[in-house]
């Protein structure tokens, strides 16, 4: 996800929402965001599921 957002950022992506925990999202979740030149929003994600499951979150 870091790696993600960097190589976007360097290839002329804007930031829209850096990499993170996005707790709206779940504790597991951590994203981020960018927008390409023509606006596109793009996400990149990464779900934890060995915490998702010590809290009961598994799917």
């Amino acid at each position: 996800m870091h790696a993600f957002y960097d190589a976007a950022i360097a290839a002329g992506a804007s930031d829209d929402g850096a990499p993170g925990p996005r707790p709206l999202y779940g504790e597991p979740y951590n994203g981020c965001f960018v927008r390409n030149s023509d606006g596109h929003k793009i996400e990149a994600a990464f779900w934890d599921t060995e915490l998702a499951e010590k809290i009961g979150m598994s799917f």
